[in-house]
């Protein structure tokens, strides 16, 4: 009888210790969950899982020179989208760091509207006038620049719900905007429609929908809660949004010049089966970045406000950035080359060579990604554009060179060679700013 009590007694004390335990985990968890880089990292891998699927339907359903088709739109809708944000993108977080969520969105609309009328009224005028080129030509041109629009506000949203401190609404965004890109392409891929513009189409359907959604939502809940926002505050904080981001834009169009323009020129240079061989390979690769671009996107405010107090030391995150690159990139490039024909298909085997340059790459720019968030936060706008021009220079003489000879193993290689000088430029930089600040 004694046991028995000792017995209940011992069990109501896990029960009564339970709770609190429970509680701390649910706590644990939530604040990981609110943490913007582990939410941007779970948008990331929502990403590349999509991009995974979409990569192995688009394989499967299209010839190599279908998939490189899809992939040279995608590319020229992401040049075109740098024209729209004109380097925004890198500077709001840094001035709308904290503020309200409905002040967030308005002042990106805010900066976005005109740049992206521009570029509509050109998909307006390529819809309606007359192009000696055949009508799939403009249909093409007007699907790229619809997805440059689109995906501008798309980052609009990573960007504002960064500011706010909102990161899991980015991570819903992401979540429905994934799913019903796979659906759509997967309800293409059992029709069996091989036509490459219908693909592009899902893309910029399931961006469009999502995002037209948050904005709105944001936009009626700074209504109801009374928020206005073209007060001279918000002016100011436009222009000096603006003002930043247009310091920053040669950088931005070096990296993405360095990050798209070796699709473009294979394509060019070489041709769409081969793209389509590249991109495939590329794809895989590329989520080596992910990871490591989310932490550095969620944390350049945070190390920005660190370097104002004097407490930001950049070589144990760089240290660390290697260390994944590595560990990382020898995982992946394992994974990818093994599962190359199992999963696109055996017209896919060459890509396997692709493998080894692409890994070295993506590694390399991993790293280079996060040595340019701390000189971003450091203030060295300049140091920035030199660091991406020298990469983007190296980049597409590598490409002249190797891309006719080599086709899309001479990207590949080329690929290397631009983001090893962006890594290498960045690091002399950081150097240097580190000397000046001593100095000071």
């Amino acid at each position: 009888m004694a046991g028995a009590a000792r017995s209940i007694t011992r069990t109501e004390g896990a029960e009564a210790q339970s709770p609190p335990r429970a509680r701390w985990l649910a706590l644990w968890t939530l604040s990981r969950v609110r943490d913007p880089s582990t939410s941007l990292l779970l948008s990331q891998v929502v990403v590349a899982t999509a991009a995974m699927v979409a990569n192995v339907l688009a394989a499967r359903g299209l010839a190599p020179s279908g998939r490189g088709e899809i992939a040279l739109l995608l590319q020229l809708s992401y040049v075109c989208t740098v024209g729209v944000l004109l380097g925004s993108d890198r500077s709001f977080v840094l001035t709308y760091h904290g503020r309200p969520p409905a002040d967030a969105v308005r002042g990106y609309v805010g900066l976005l509207w005109r740049p992206a009328l521009v570029l509509l009224g050109s998909a307006v005028v390529l819809a309606l006038g007359s192009v000696p080129e055949s009508a799939a030509w403009r249909w093409s041109a007007v699907l790229v620049v619809l997805f440059a629009v689109i995906n501008a506000f798309v980052r609009a949203v990573k960007q504002t719900a960064i500011a706010a401190r909102r990161p899991r609404q980015f991570l819903v965004n992401t979540v429905v905007s994934q799913v019903l890109l796979v659906l759509l392409l997967l309800v293409l891929f059992l029709r069996d429609v091989d036509q490459p513009r219908m693909w592009m189409s899902a893309y910029v359907v399931s961006a469009a929908v999502p995002t037209a959604v948050y904005f709105l939502r944001r936009a009626a809940n700074g209504k109801r809660h009374g928020t206005t926002m073209d007060g001279p505050g918000q002016r100011s904080a436009r222009r000096t949004v603006r003002r930043e981001g247009l310091a920053l834009l040669p950088a931005a169009l070096s990296n993405m010049a360095m990050l798209r323009v070796d699709r473009i020129m294979l394509a060019g240079l070489a041709s769409t089966a081969a793209l389509g061989l590249y991109a495939t390979v590329a794809t895989l690769t590329e989520m080596l970045v992910w990871p490591l671009a989310a932490y550095a996107d969620s944390r350049v405010g945070a190390w920005r406000a660190a370097h104002d107090r004097g407490s930001f030391h950049p070589r144990r995150l760089l240290a660390g950035a290697a260390a994944f690159a590595v560990a990382g990139g020898f995982a992946l490039g394992v994974v990818a080359y093994v599962g190359v024909e199992p999963l696109f298909g055996q017209r896919y085997a060459p890509a396997k060579d692709l493998i080894p340059p692409l890994i070295l790459a993506a590694a390399v720019y991993a790293v280079a990604r996060v040595s340019i968030a701390t000189l971003v936060a450091r203030r060295r706008r300049a140091f920035v554009s030199v660091a991406e021009a020298a990469g983007l220079v190296i980049s597409l003489l590598a490409y002249l060179l190797l891309i006719p000879t080599y086709g899309a193993l001479g990207a590949a290689w080329g690929s290397l060679a631009g983001y090893s000088a962006c890594l290498v430029a960045t690091l002399v930089a950081l150097g240097r700013a580190s000397r000046r600040e001593a100095a000071a």
